[in-house]
């Protein structure tokens, strides 16, 4: 008689880690709803980029004291920080876009400034002929890392368009930004990642 042999182990269930489902969400980021569809393709090599990234950014906060959601004082300044500025500089009126500008003068600067006015450039072509408001509410901002003078975040956002007398439609987007503390009391955005999108009609990801 052939002695039977043991049937082979069945395959233990691989490790899921958080890292790669916040990047799989962040992939199919968008930006003031002017996001072009991308391929498959595209979708994924975006969201590899986005893992090494992130892996890269818990590799520079594990080498600097990292207050985020530690120091609960501090996280809470940051955090509504970024929602009032985000809200203000993201939003716009086409009865009065100079509004939008100002509140990018007072909360961007560097990079973040010179992104959102290649963002700002399409937008002011399109709101006055169209009539548009776009009214932008932070969901959410999720804090990876703050230092004493730096902070990084993941921001979710709600908004909601109107074109003339038409339906208002919503969408939701997030995007990653950096700030950098200003004096004492305030911070100044830095930098923006748009994860690899591209504005429809556009000129791609706006890079500065």
């Amino acid at each position: 008689m052939i002695p039977q042999q043991p049937p082979p182990p069945r395959p233990g269930r691989a490790p899921v880690f958080a890292l790669v489902a916040v990047a799989v969400l962040l992939a199919g980021a968008s930006v003031w709803m002017f996001v072009a569809a991308g391929s498959a393709a595209r979708d994924a090599d975006r969201v590899t980029d986005q893992v090494r990234r992130t892996e890269r950014a818990a590799e520079q906060a594990a080498q600097a004291p990292n207050r985020a959601l530690v120091d609960t004082a501090a996280t809470a300044e940051v955090t509504d920080w970024l929602r009032t500025a985000v809200e203000a500089a993201f939003s716009y009126d086409h009865t009065d876009l100079d509004a939008a500008q100002r509140a990018a003068d007072r909360y961007l600067t560097g990079d973040a400034r010179c992104q959102y006015d290649q963002l700002f450039a399409q937008v002011r072509e399109q709101a006055v002929t169209q009539r548009i408001v776009l009214r932008t509410t932070v969901r959410e901002v999720a804090l990876v890392e703050l230092t004493g003078e730096r902070a990084e975040a993941v921001v979710f956002i709600d908004q909601t368009s109107t074109r003339g007398d038409g339906p208002a439609t919503t969408g939701a987007s997030q995007f990653a930004a950096r700030a950098e503390r200003d004096g004492a009391d305030s911070w100044l955005l830095t930098s923006l990642d748009f994860f690899g999108q591209s504005p429809s009609g556009g000129v791609g990801e706006p890079k500065c």
